[in-house]
């Protein structure tokens, strides 16, 4: 079996900016106050509770 880390020479490092940030994406506080909840809306889904 060959050891990558010990194979490894270079690395590709991908830097992707801009979108939104994780908070409006992961845990957008929809029942908290608008001071605290984030600008991005949820959306309706087919998928019931979510």
């Amino acid at each position: 079996m060959i050891n990558p880390a010990k194979n490894c020479k270079a690395i590709i490092n991908i830097y992707l900016p801009g979108g939104p940030s994780h908070i409006d994406l992961y845990d957008p506080k929809i029942d908290a106050p608008i001071e605290i909840h984030g600008a991005i809306k949820p959306i309706q889904t087919n998928v019931p509770g979510i």
